[in-house]
């Protein structure tokens, strides 16, 4: 059950800090691109786009839309870099989202641990003898030292305990995570979509009416829009594009590194979450009974409080930096006690020297 209960923890909380990093790695991703200044070249194409004409008098004309999305194209090439890994960034997000329930969902299992410490406590109690005789030949652990807890004079615990209650529309982590995700999800294409959204508004004209092209007044506009990205700019007529911008490959940088942190993490969960479920699933008040075992299980013990373990229960234990070490059957190594006659042959041999 210590194992059980760690394993769990770990789990849950790994996936909790890996969810909260990537926020705050996306948090920091709008806020330099929000941020972010245009260079000199965007400045006087943007001037030239919007103002030029008011020197000649022509306050109510547009720009046309192919002009307008060249000199967007140009000022946004840097930020436009962003889109793959932007996108890459909310799928793995959300991926990782969608696998943390059960043994990875931190609120699901803290609302489970007082299970286990209670059957933990109850199959202790029912072994006591044989844990007593285990103790006598093979010792008892150091005893830890306590440490004490700073607790402020108007915490107020019940004495009752805690009794966790449900309703029905009760609002939850995993509710919340459902609807950032879905939220988070409709700006995928953002940054890509970025300069069709500013130049397909009512600032430009859409159709072949005469339209400004940044210096006349033209019935359409003649150069060919280019595409999106820093490359693309190379024939770029409006605006020049040196290259890229180190603050944007910085960013890229990071979503690159977070993008493979949240993929190894959710490989991690399709790939041994389910076995952790199934023992979560399984411990419940009902679990340990006493008595005859069916065929299918195994039982360990022998006399009057033998008691069943669910066959095939597996424990993966998370290594500090998140791997998953070599499984553990629980019902051999962290349930199943020795055998009486092991025991005694230990205590035969201990006499013997």
């Amino acid at each position: 059950f210590p194992k059980i209960i760690m394993t769990s923890m770990s789990k849950s909380l790994l996936a909790v800090r890996v969810f909260l990093q990537a926020l705050n790695l996306g948090i920091e991703v709008i806020n330099t691109t929000d941020h972010s200044k245009f260079g000199k070249d965007c400045g006087r194409a943007l001037l030239k786009m919007w103002y030029c004409s008011h020197c000649q008098g022509l306050l109510k004309v547009k720009p046309c839309l192919g002009y307008c999305l060249n000199v967007m194209h140009g000022c946004m090439a840097n930020m436009v870099e962003i889109h793959h890994h932007w996108r890459e960034y909310i799928r793995s997000l959300e991926e990782l989202a969608n696998g943390m329930y059960g043994a990875y969902d931190m609120e699901n299992v803290l609302l489970r641990l007082h299970l286990l410490i209670k059957n933990a406590v109850s199959v202790a109690q029912k072994n006591r003898a044989r844990l007593f005789s285990i103790g006598k030949v093979c010792g008892y652990s150091l005893k830890r030292y306590n440490r004490s807890a700073y607790y402020p004079e108007d915490l107020y615990i019940d004495q009752k305990g805690v009794k966790v209650s449900y309703t029905e529309h009760e609002e939850t982590f995993s509710s919340r995570r459902k609807e950032f995700i879905f939220n988070l999800r409709m700006y995928s294409n953002f940054y890509i979509g970025l300069p069709d959204q500013i130049c397909r508004s009512d600032l430009t004209h859409h159709n072949n009416s005469e339209c400004w092209n940044g210096q006349e007044i033209v019935p359409r506009y003649s150069h060919q829009v280019v595409g999106y990205g820093v490359k693309a700019q190379a024939n770029n007529p409006e605006v020049k594009v040196k290259g890229s911008e180190p603050v944007i490959s910085q960013i890229i940088d990071k979503l690159k590194h977070i993008n493979q942190l949240l993929q190894s993490k959710s490989k991690e969960r399709y790939r041994y979450g389910d076995k952790m479920e199934h023992i979560l699933n399984d411990i419940n008040e009902d679990m340990w009974q006493s008595g005859d075992c069916d065929d299918e299980d195994e039982c360990g013990g022998s006399g009057q409080e033998a008691f069943e373990v669910k066959k095939g229960f597996r424990c993966y234990t998370g290594c500090g930096d998140g791997t998953v070490e070599d499984d553990v059957t629980l019902h051999k190594q962290l349930l199943n006690p020795r055998s009486k006659d092991r025991v005694s042959a230990m205590s035969e041999s201990k006499n013997a020297t």
